[in-house]
């Protein structure tokens, strides 16, 4: 119960870290209120490709800084490997 419970929280956090990047977040939310992965692939790449991040450890560093958490390597796949 308490894995689910933190993995939840893990989820909601990465969503705020990454929605500050969406424009129409609410249009690409899950029932449960979170990013799909394949979303959050497409703005990894999005933001690598607009320079706002230039490495992933530069990413990594903002949202454990501005969120707390450790960014998954799943999220820097290519979103086309889903």
């Amino acid at each position: 119960m308490h894995s689910q419970i933190a993995e939840e929280v893990f989820c909601r956090k990465m969503t705020d870290f990454f929605g500050e990047f969406i424009e129409n977040k609410q249009e690409c939310l899950l029932a449960d209120g979170t990013l799909p992965l394949v979303t959050i692939r497409e703005v990894v790449e999005l933001l690598f490709q607009n320079r706002v991040f230039t490495s992933a450890r530069e990413m990594r560093r903002a949202a454990l800084r501005e969120y707390g958490i450790i960014l998954p390597n799943a999220v820097f796949e290519p979103a086309d490997k889903m």
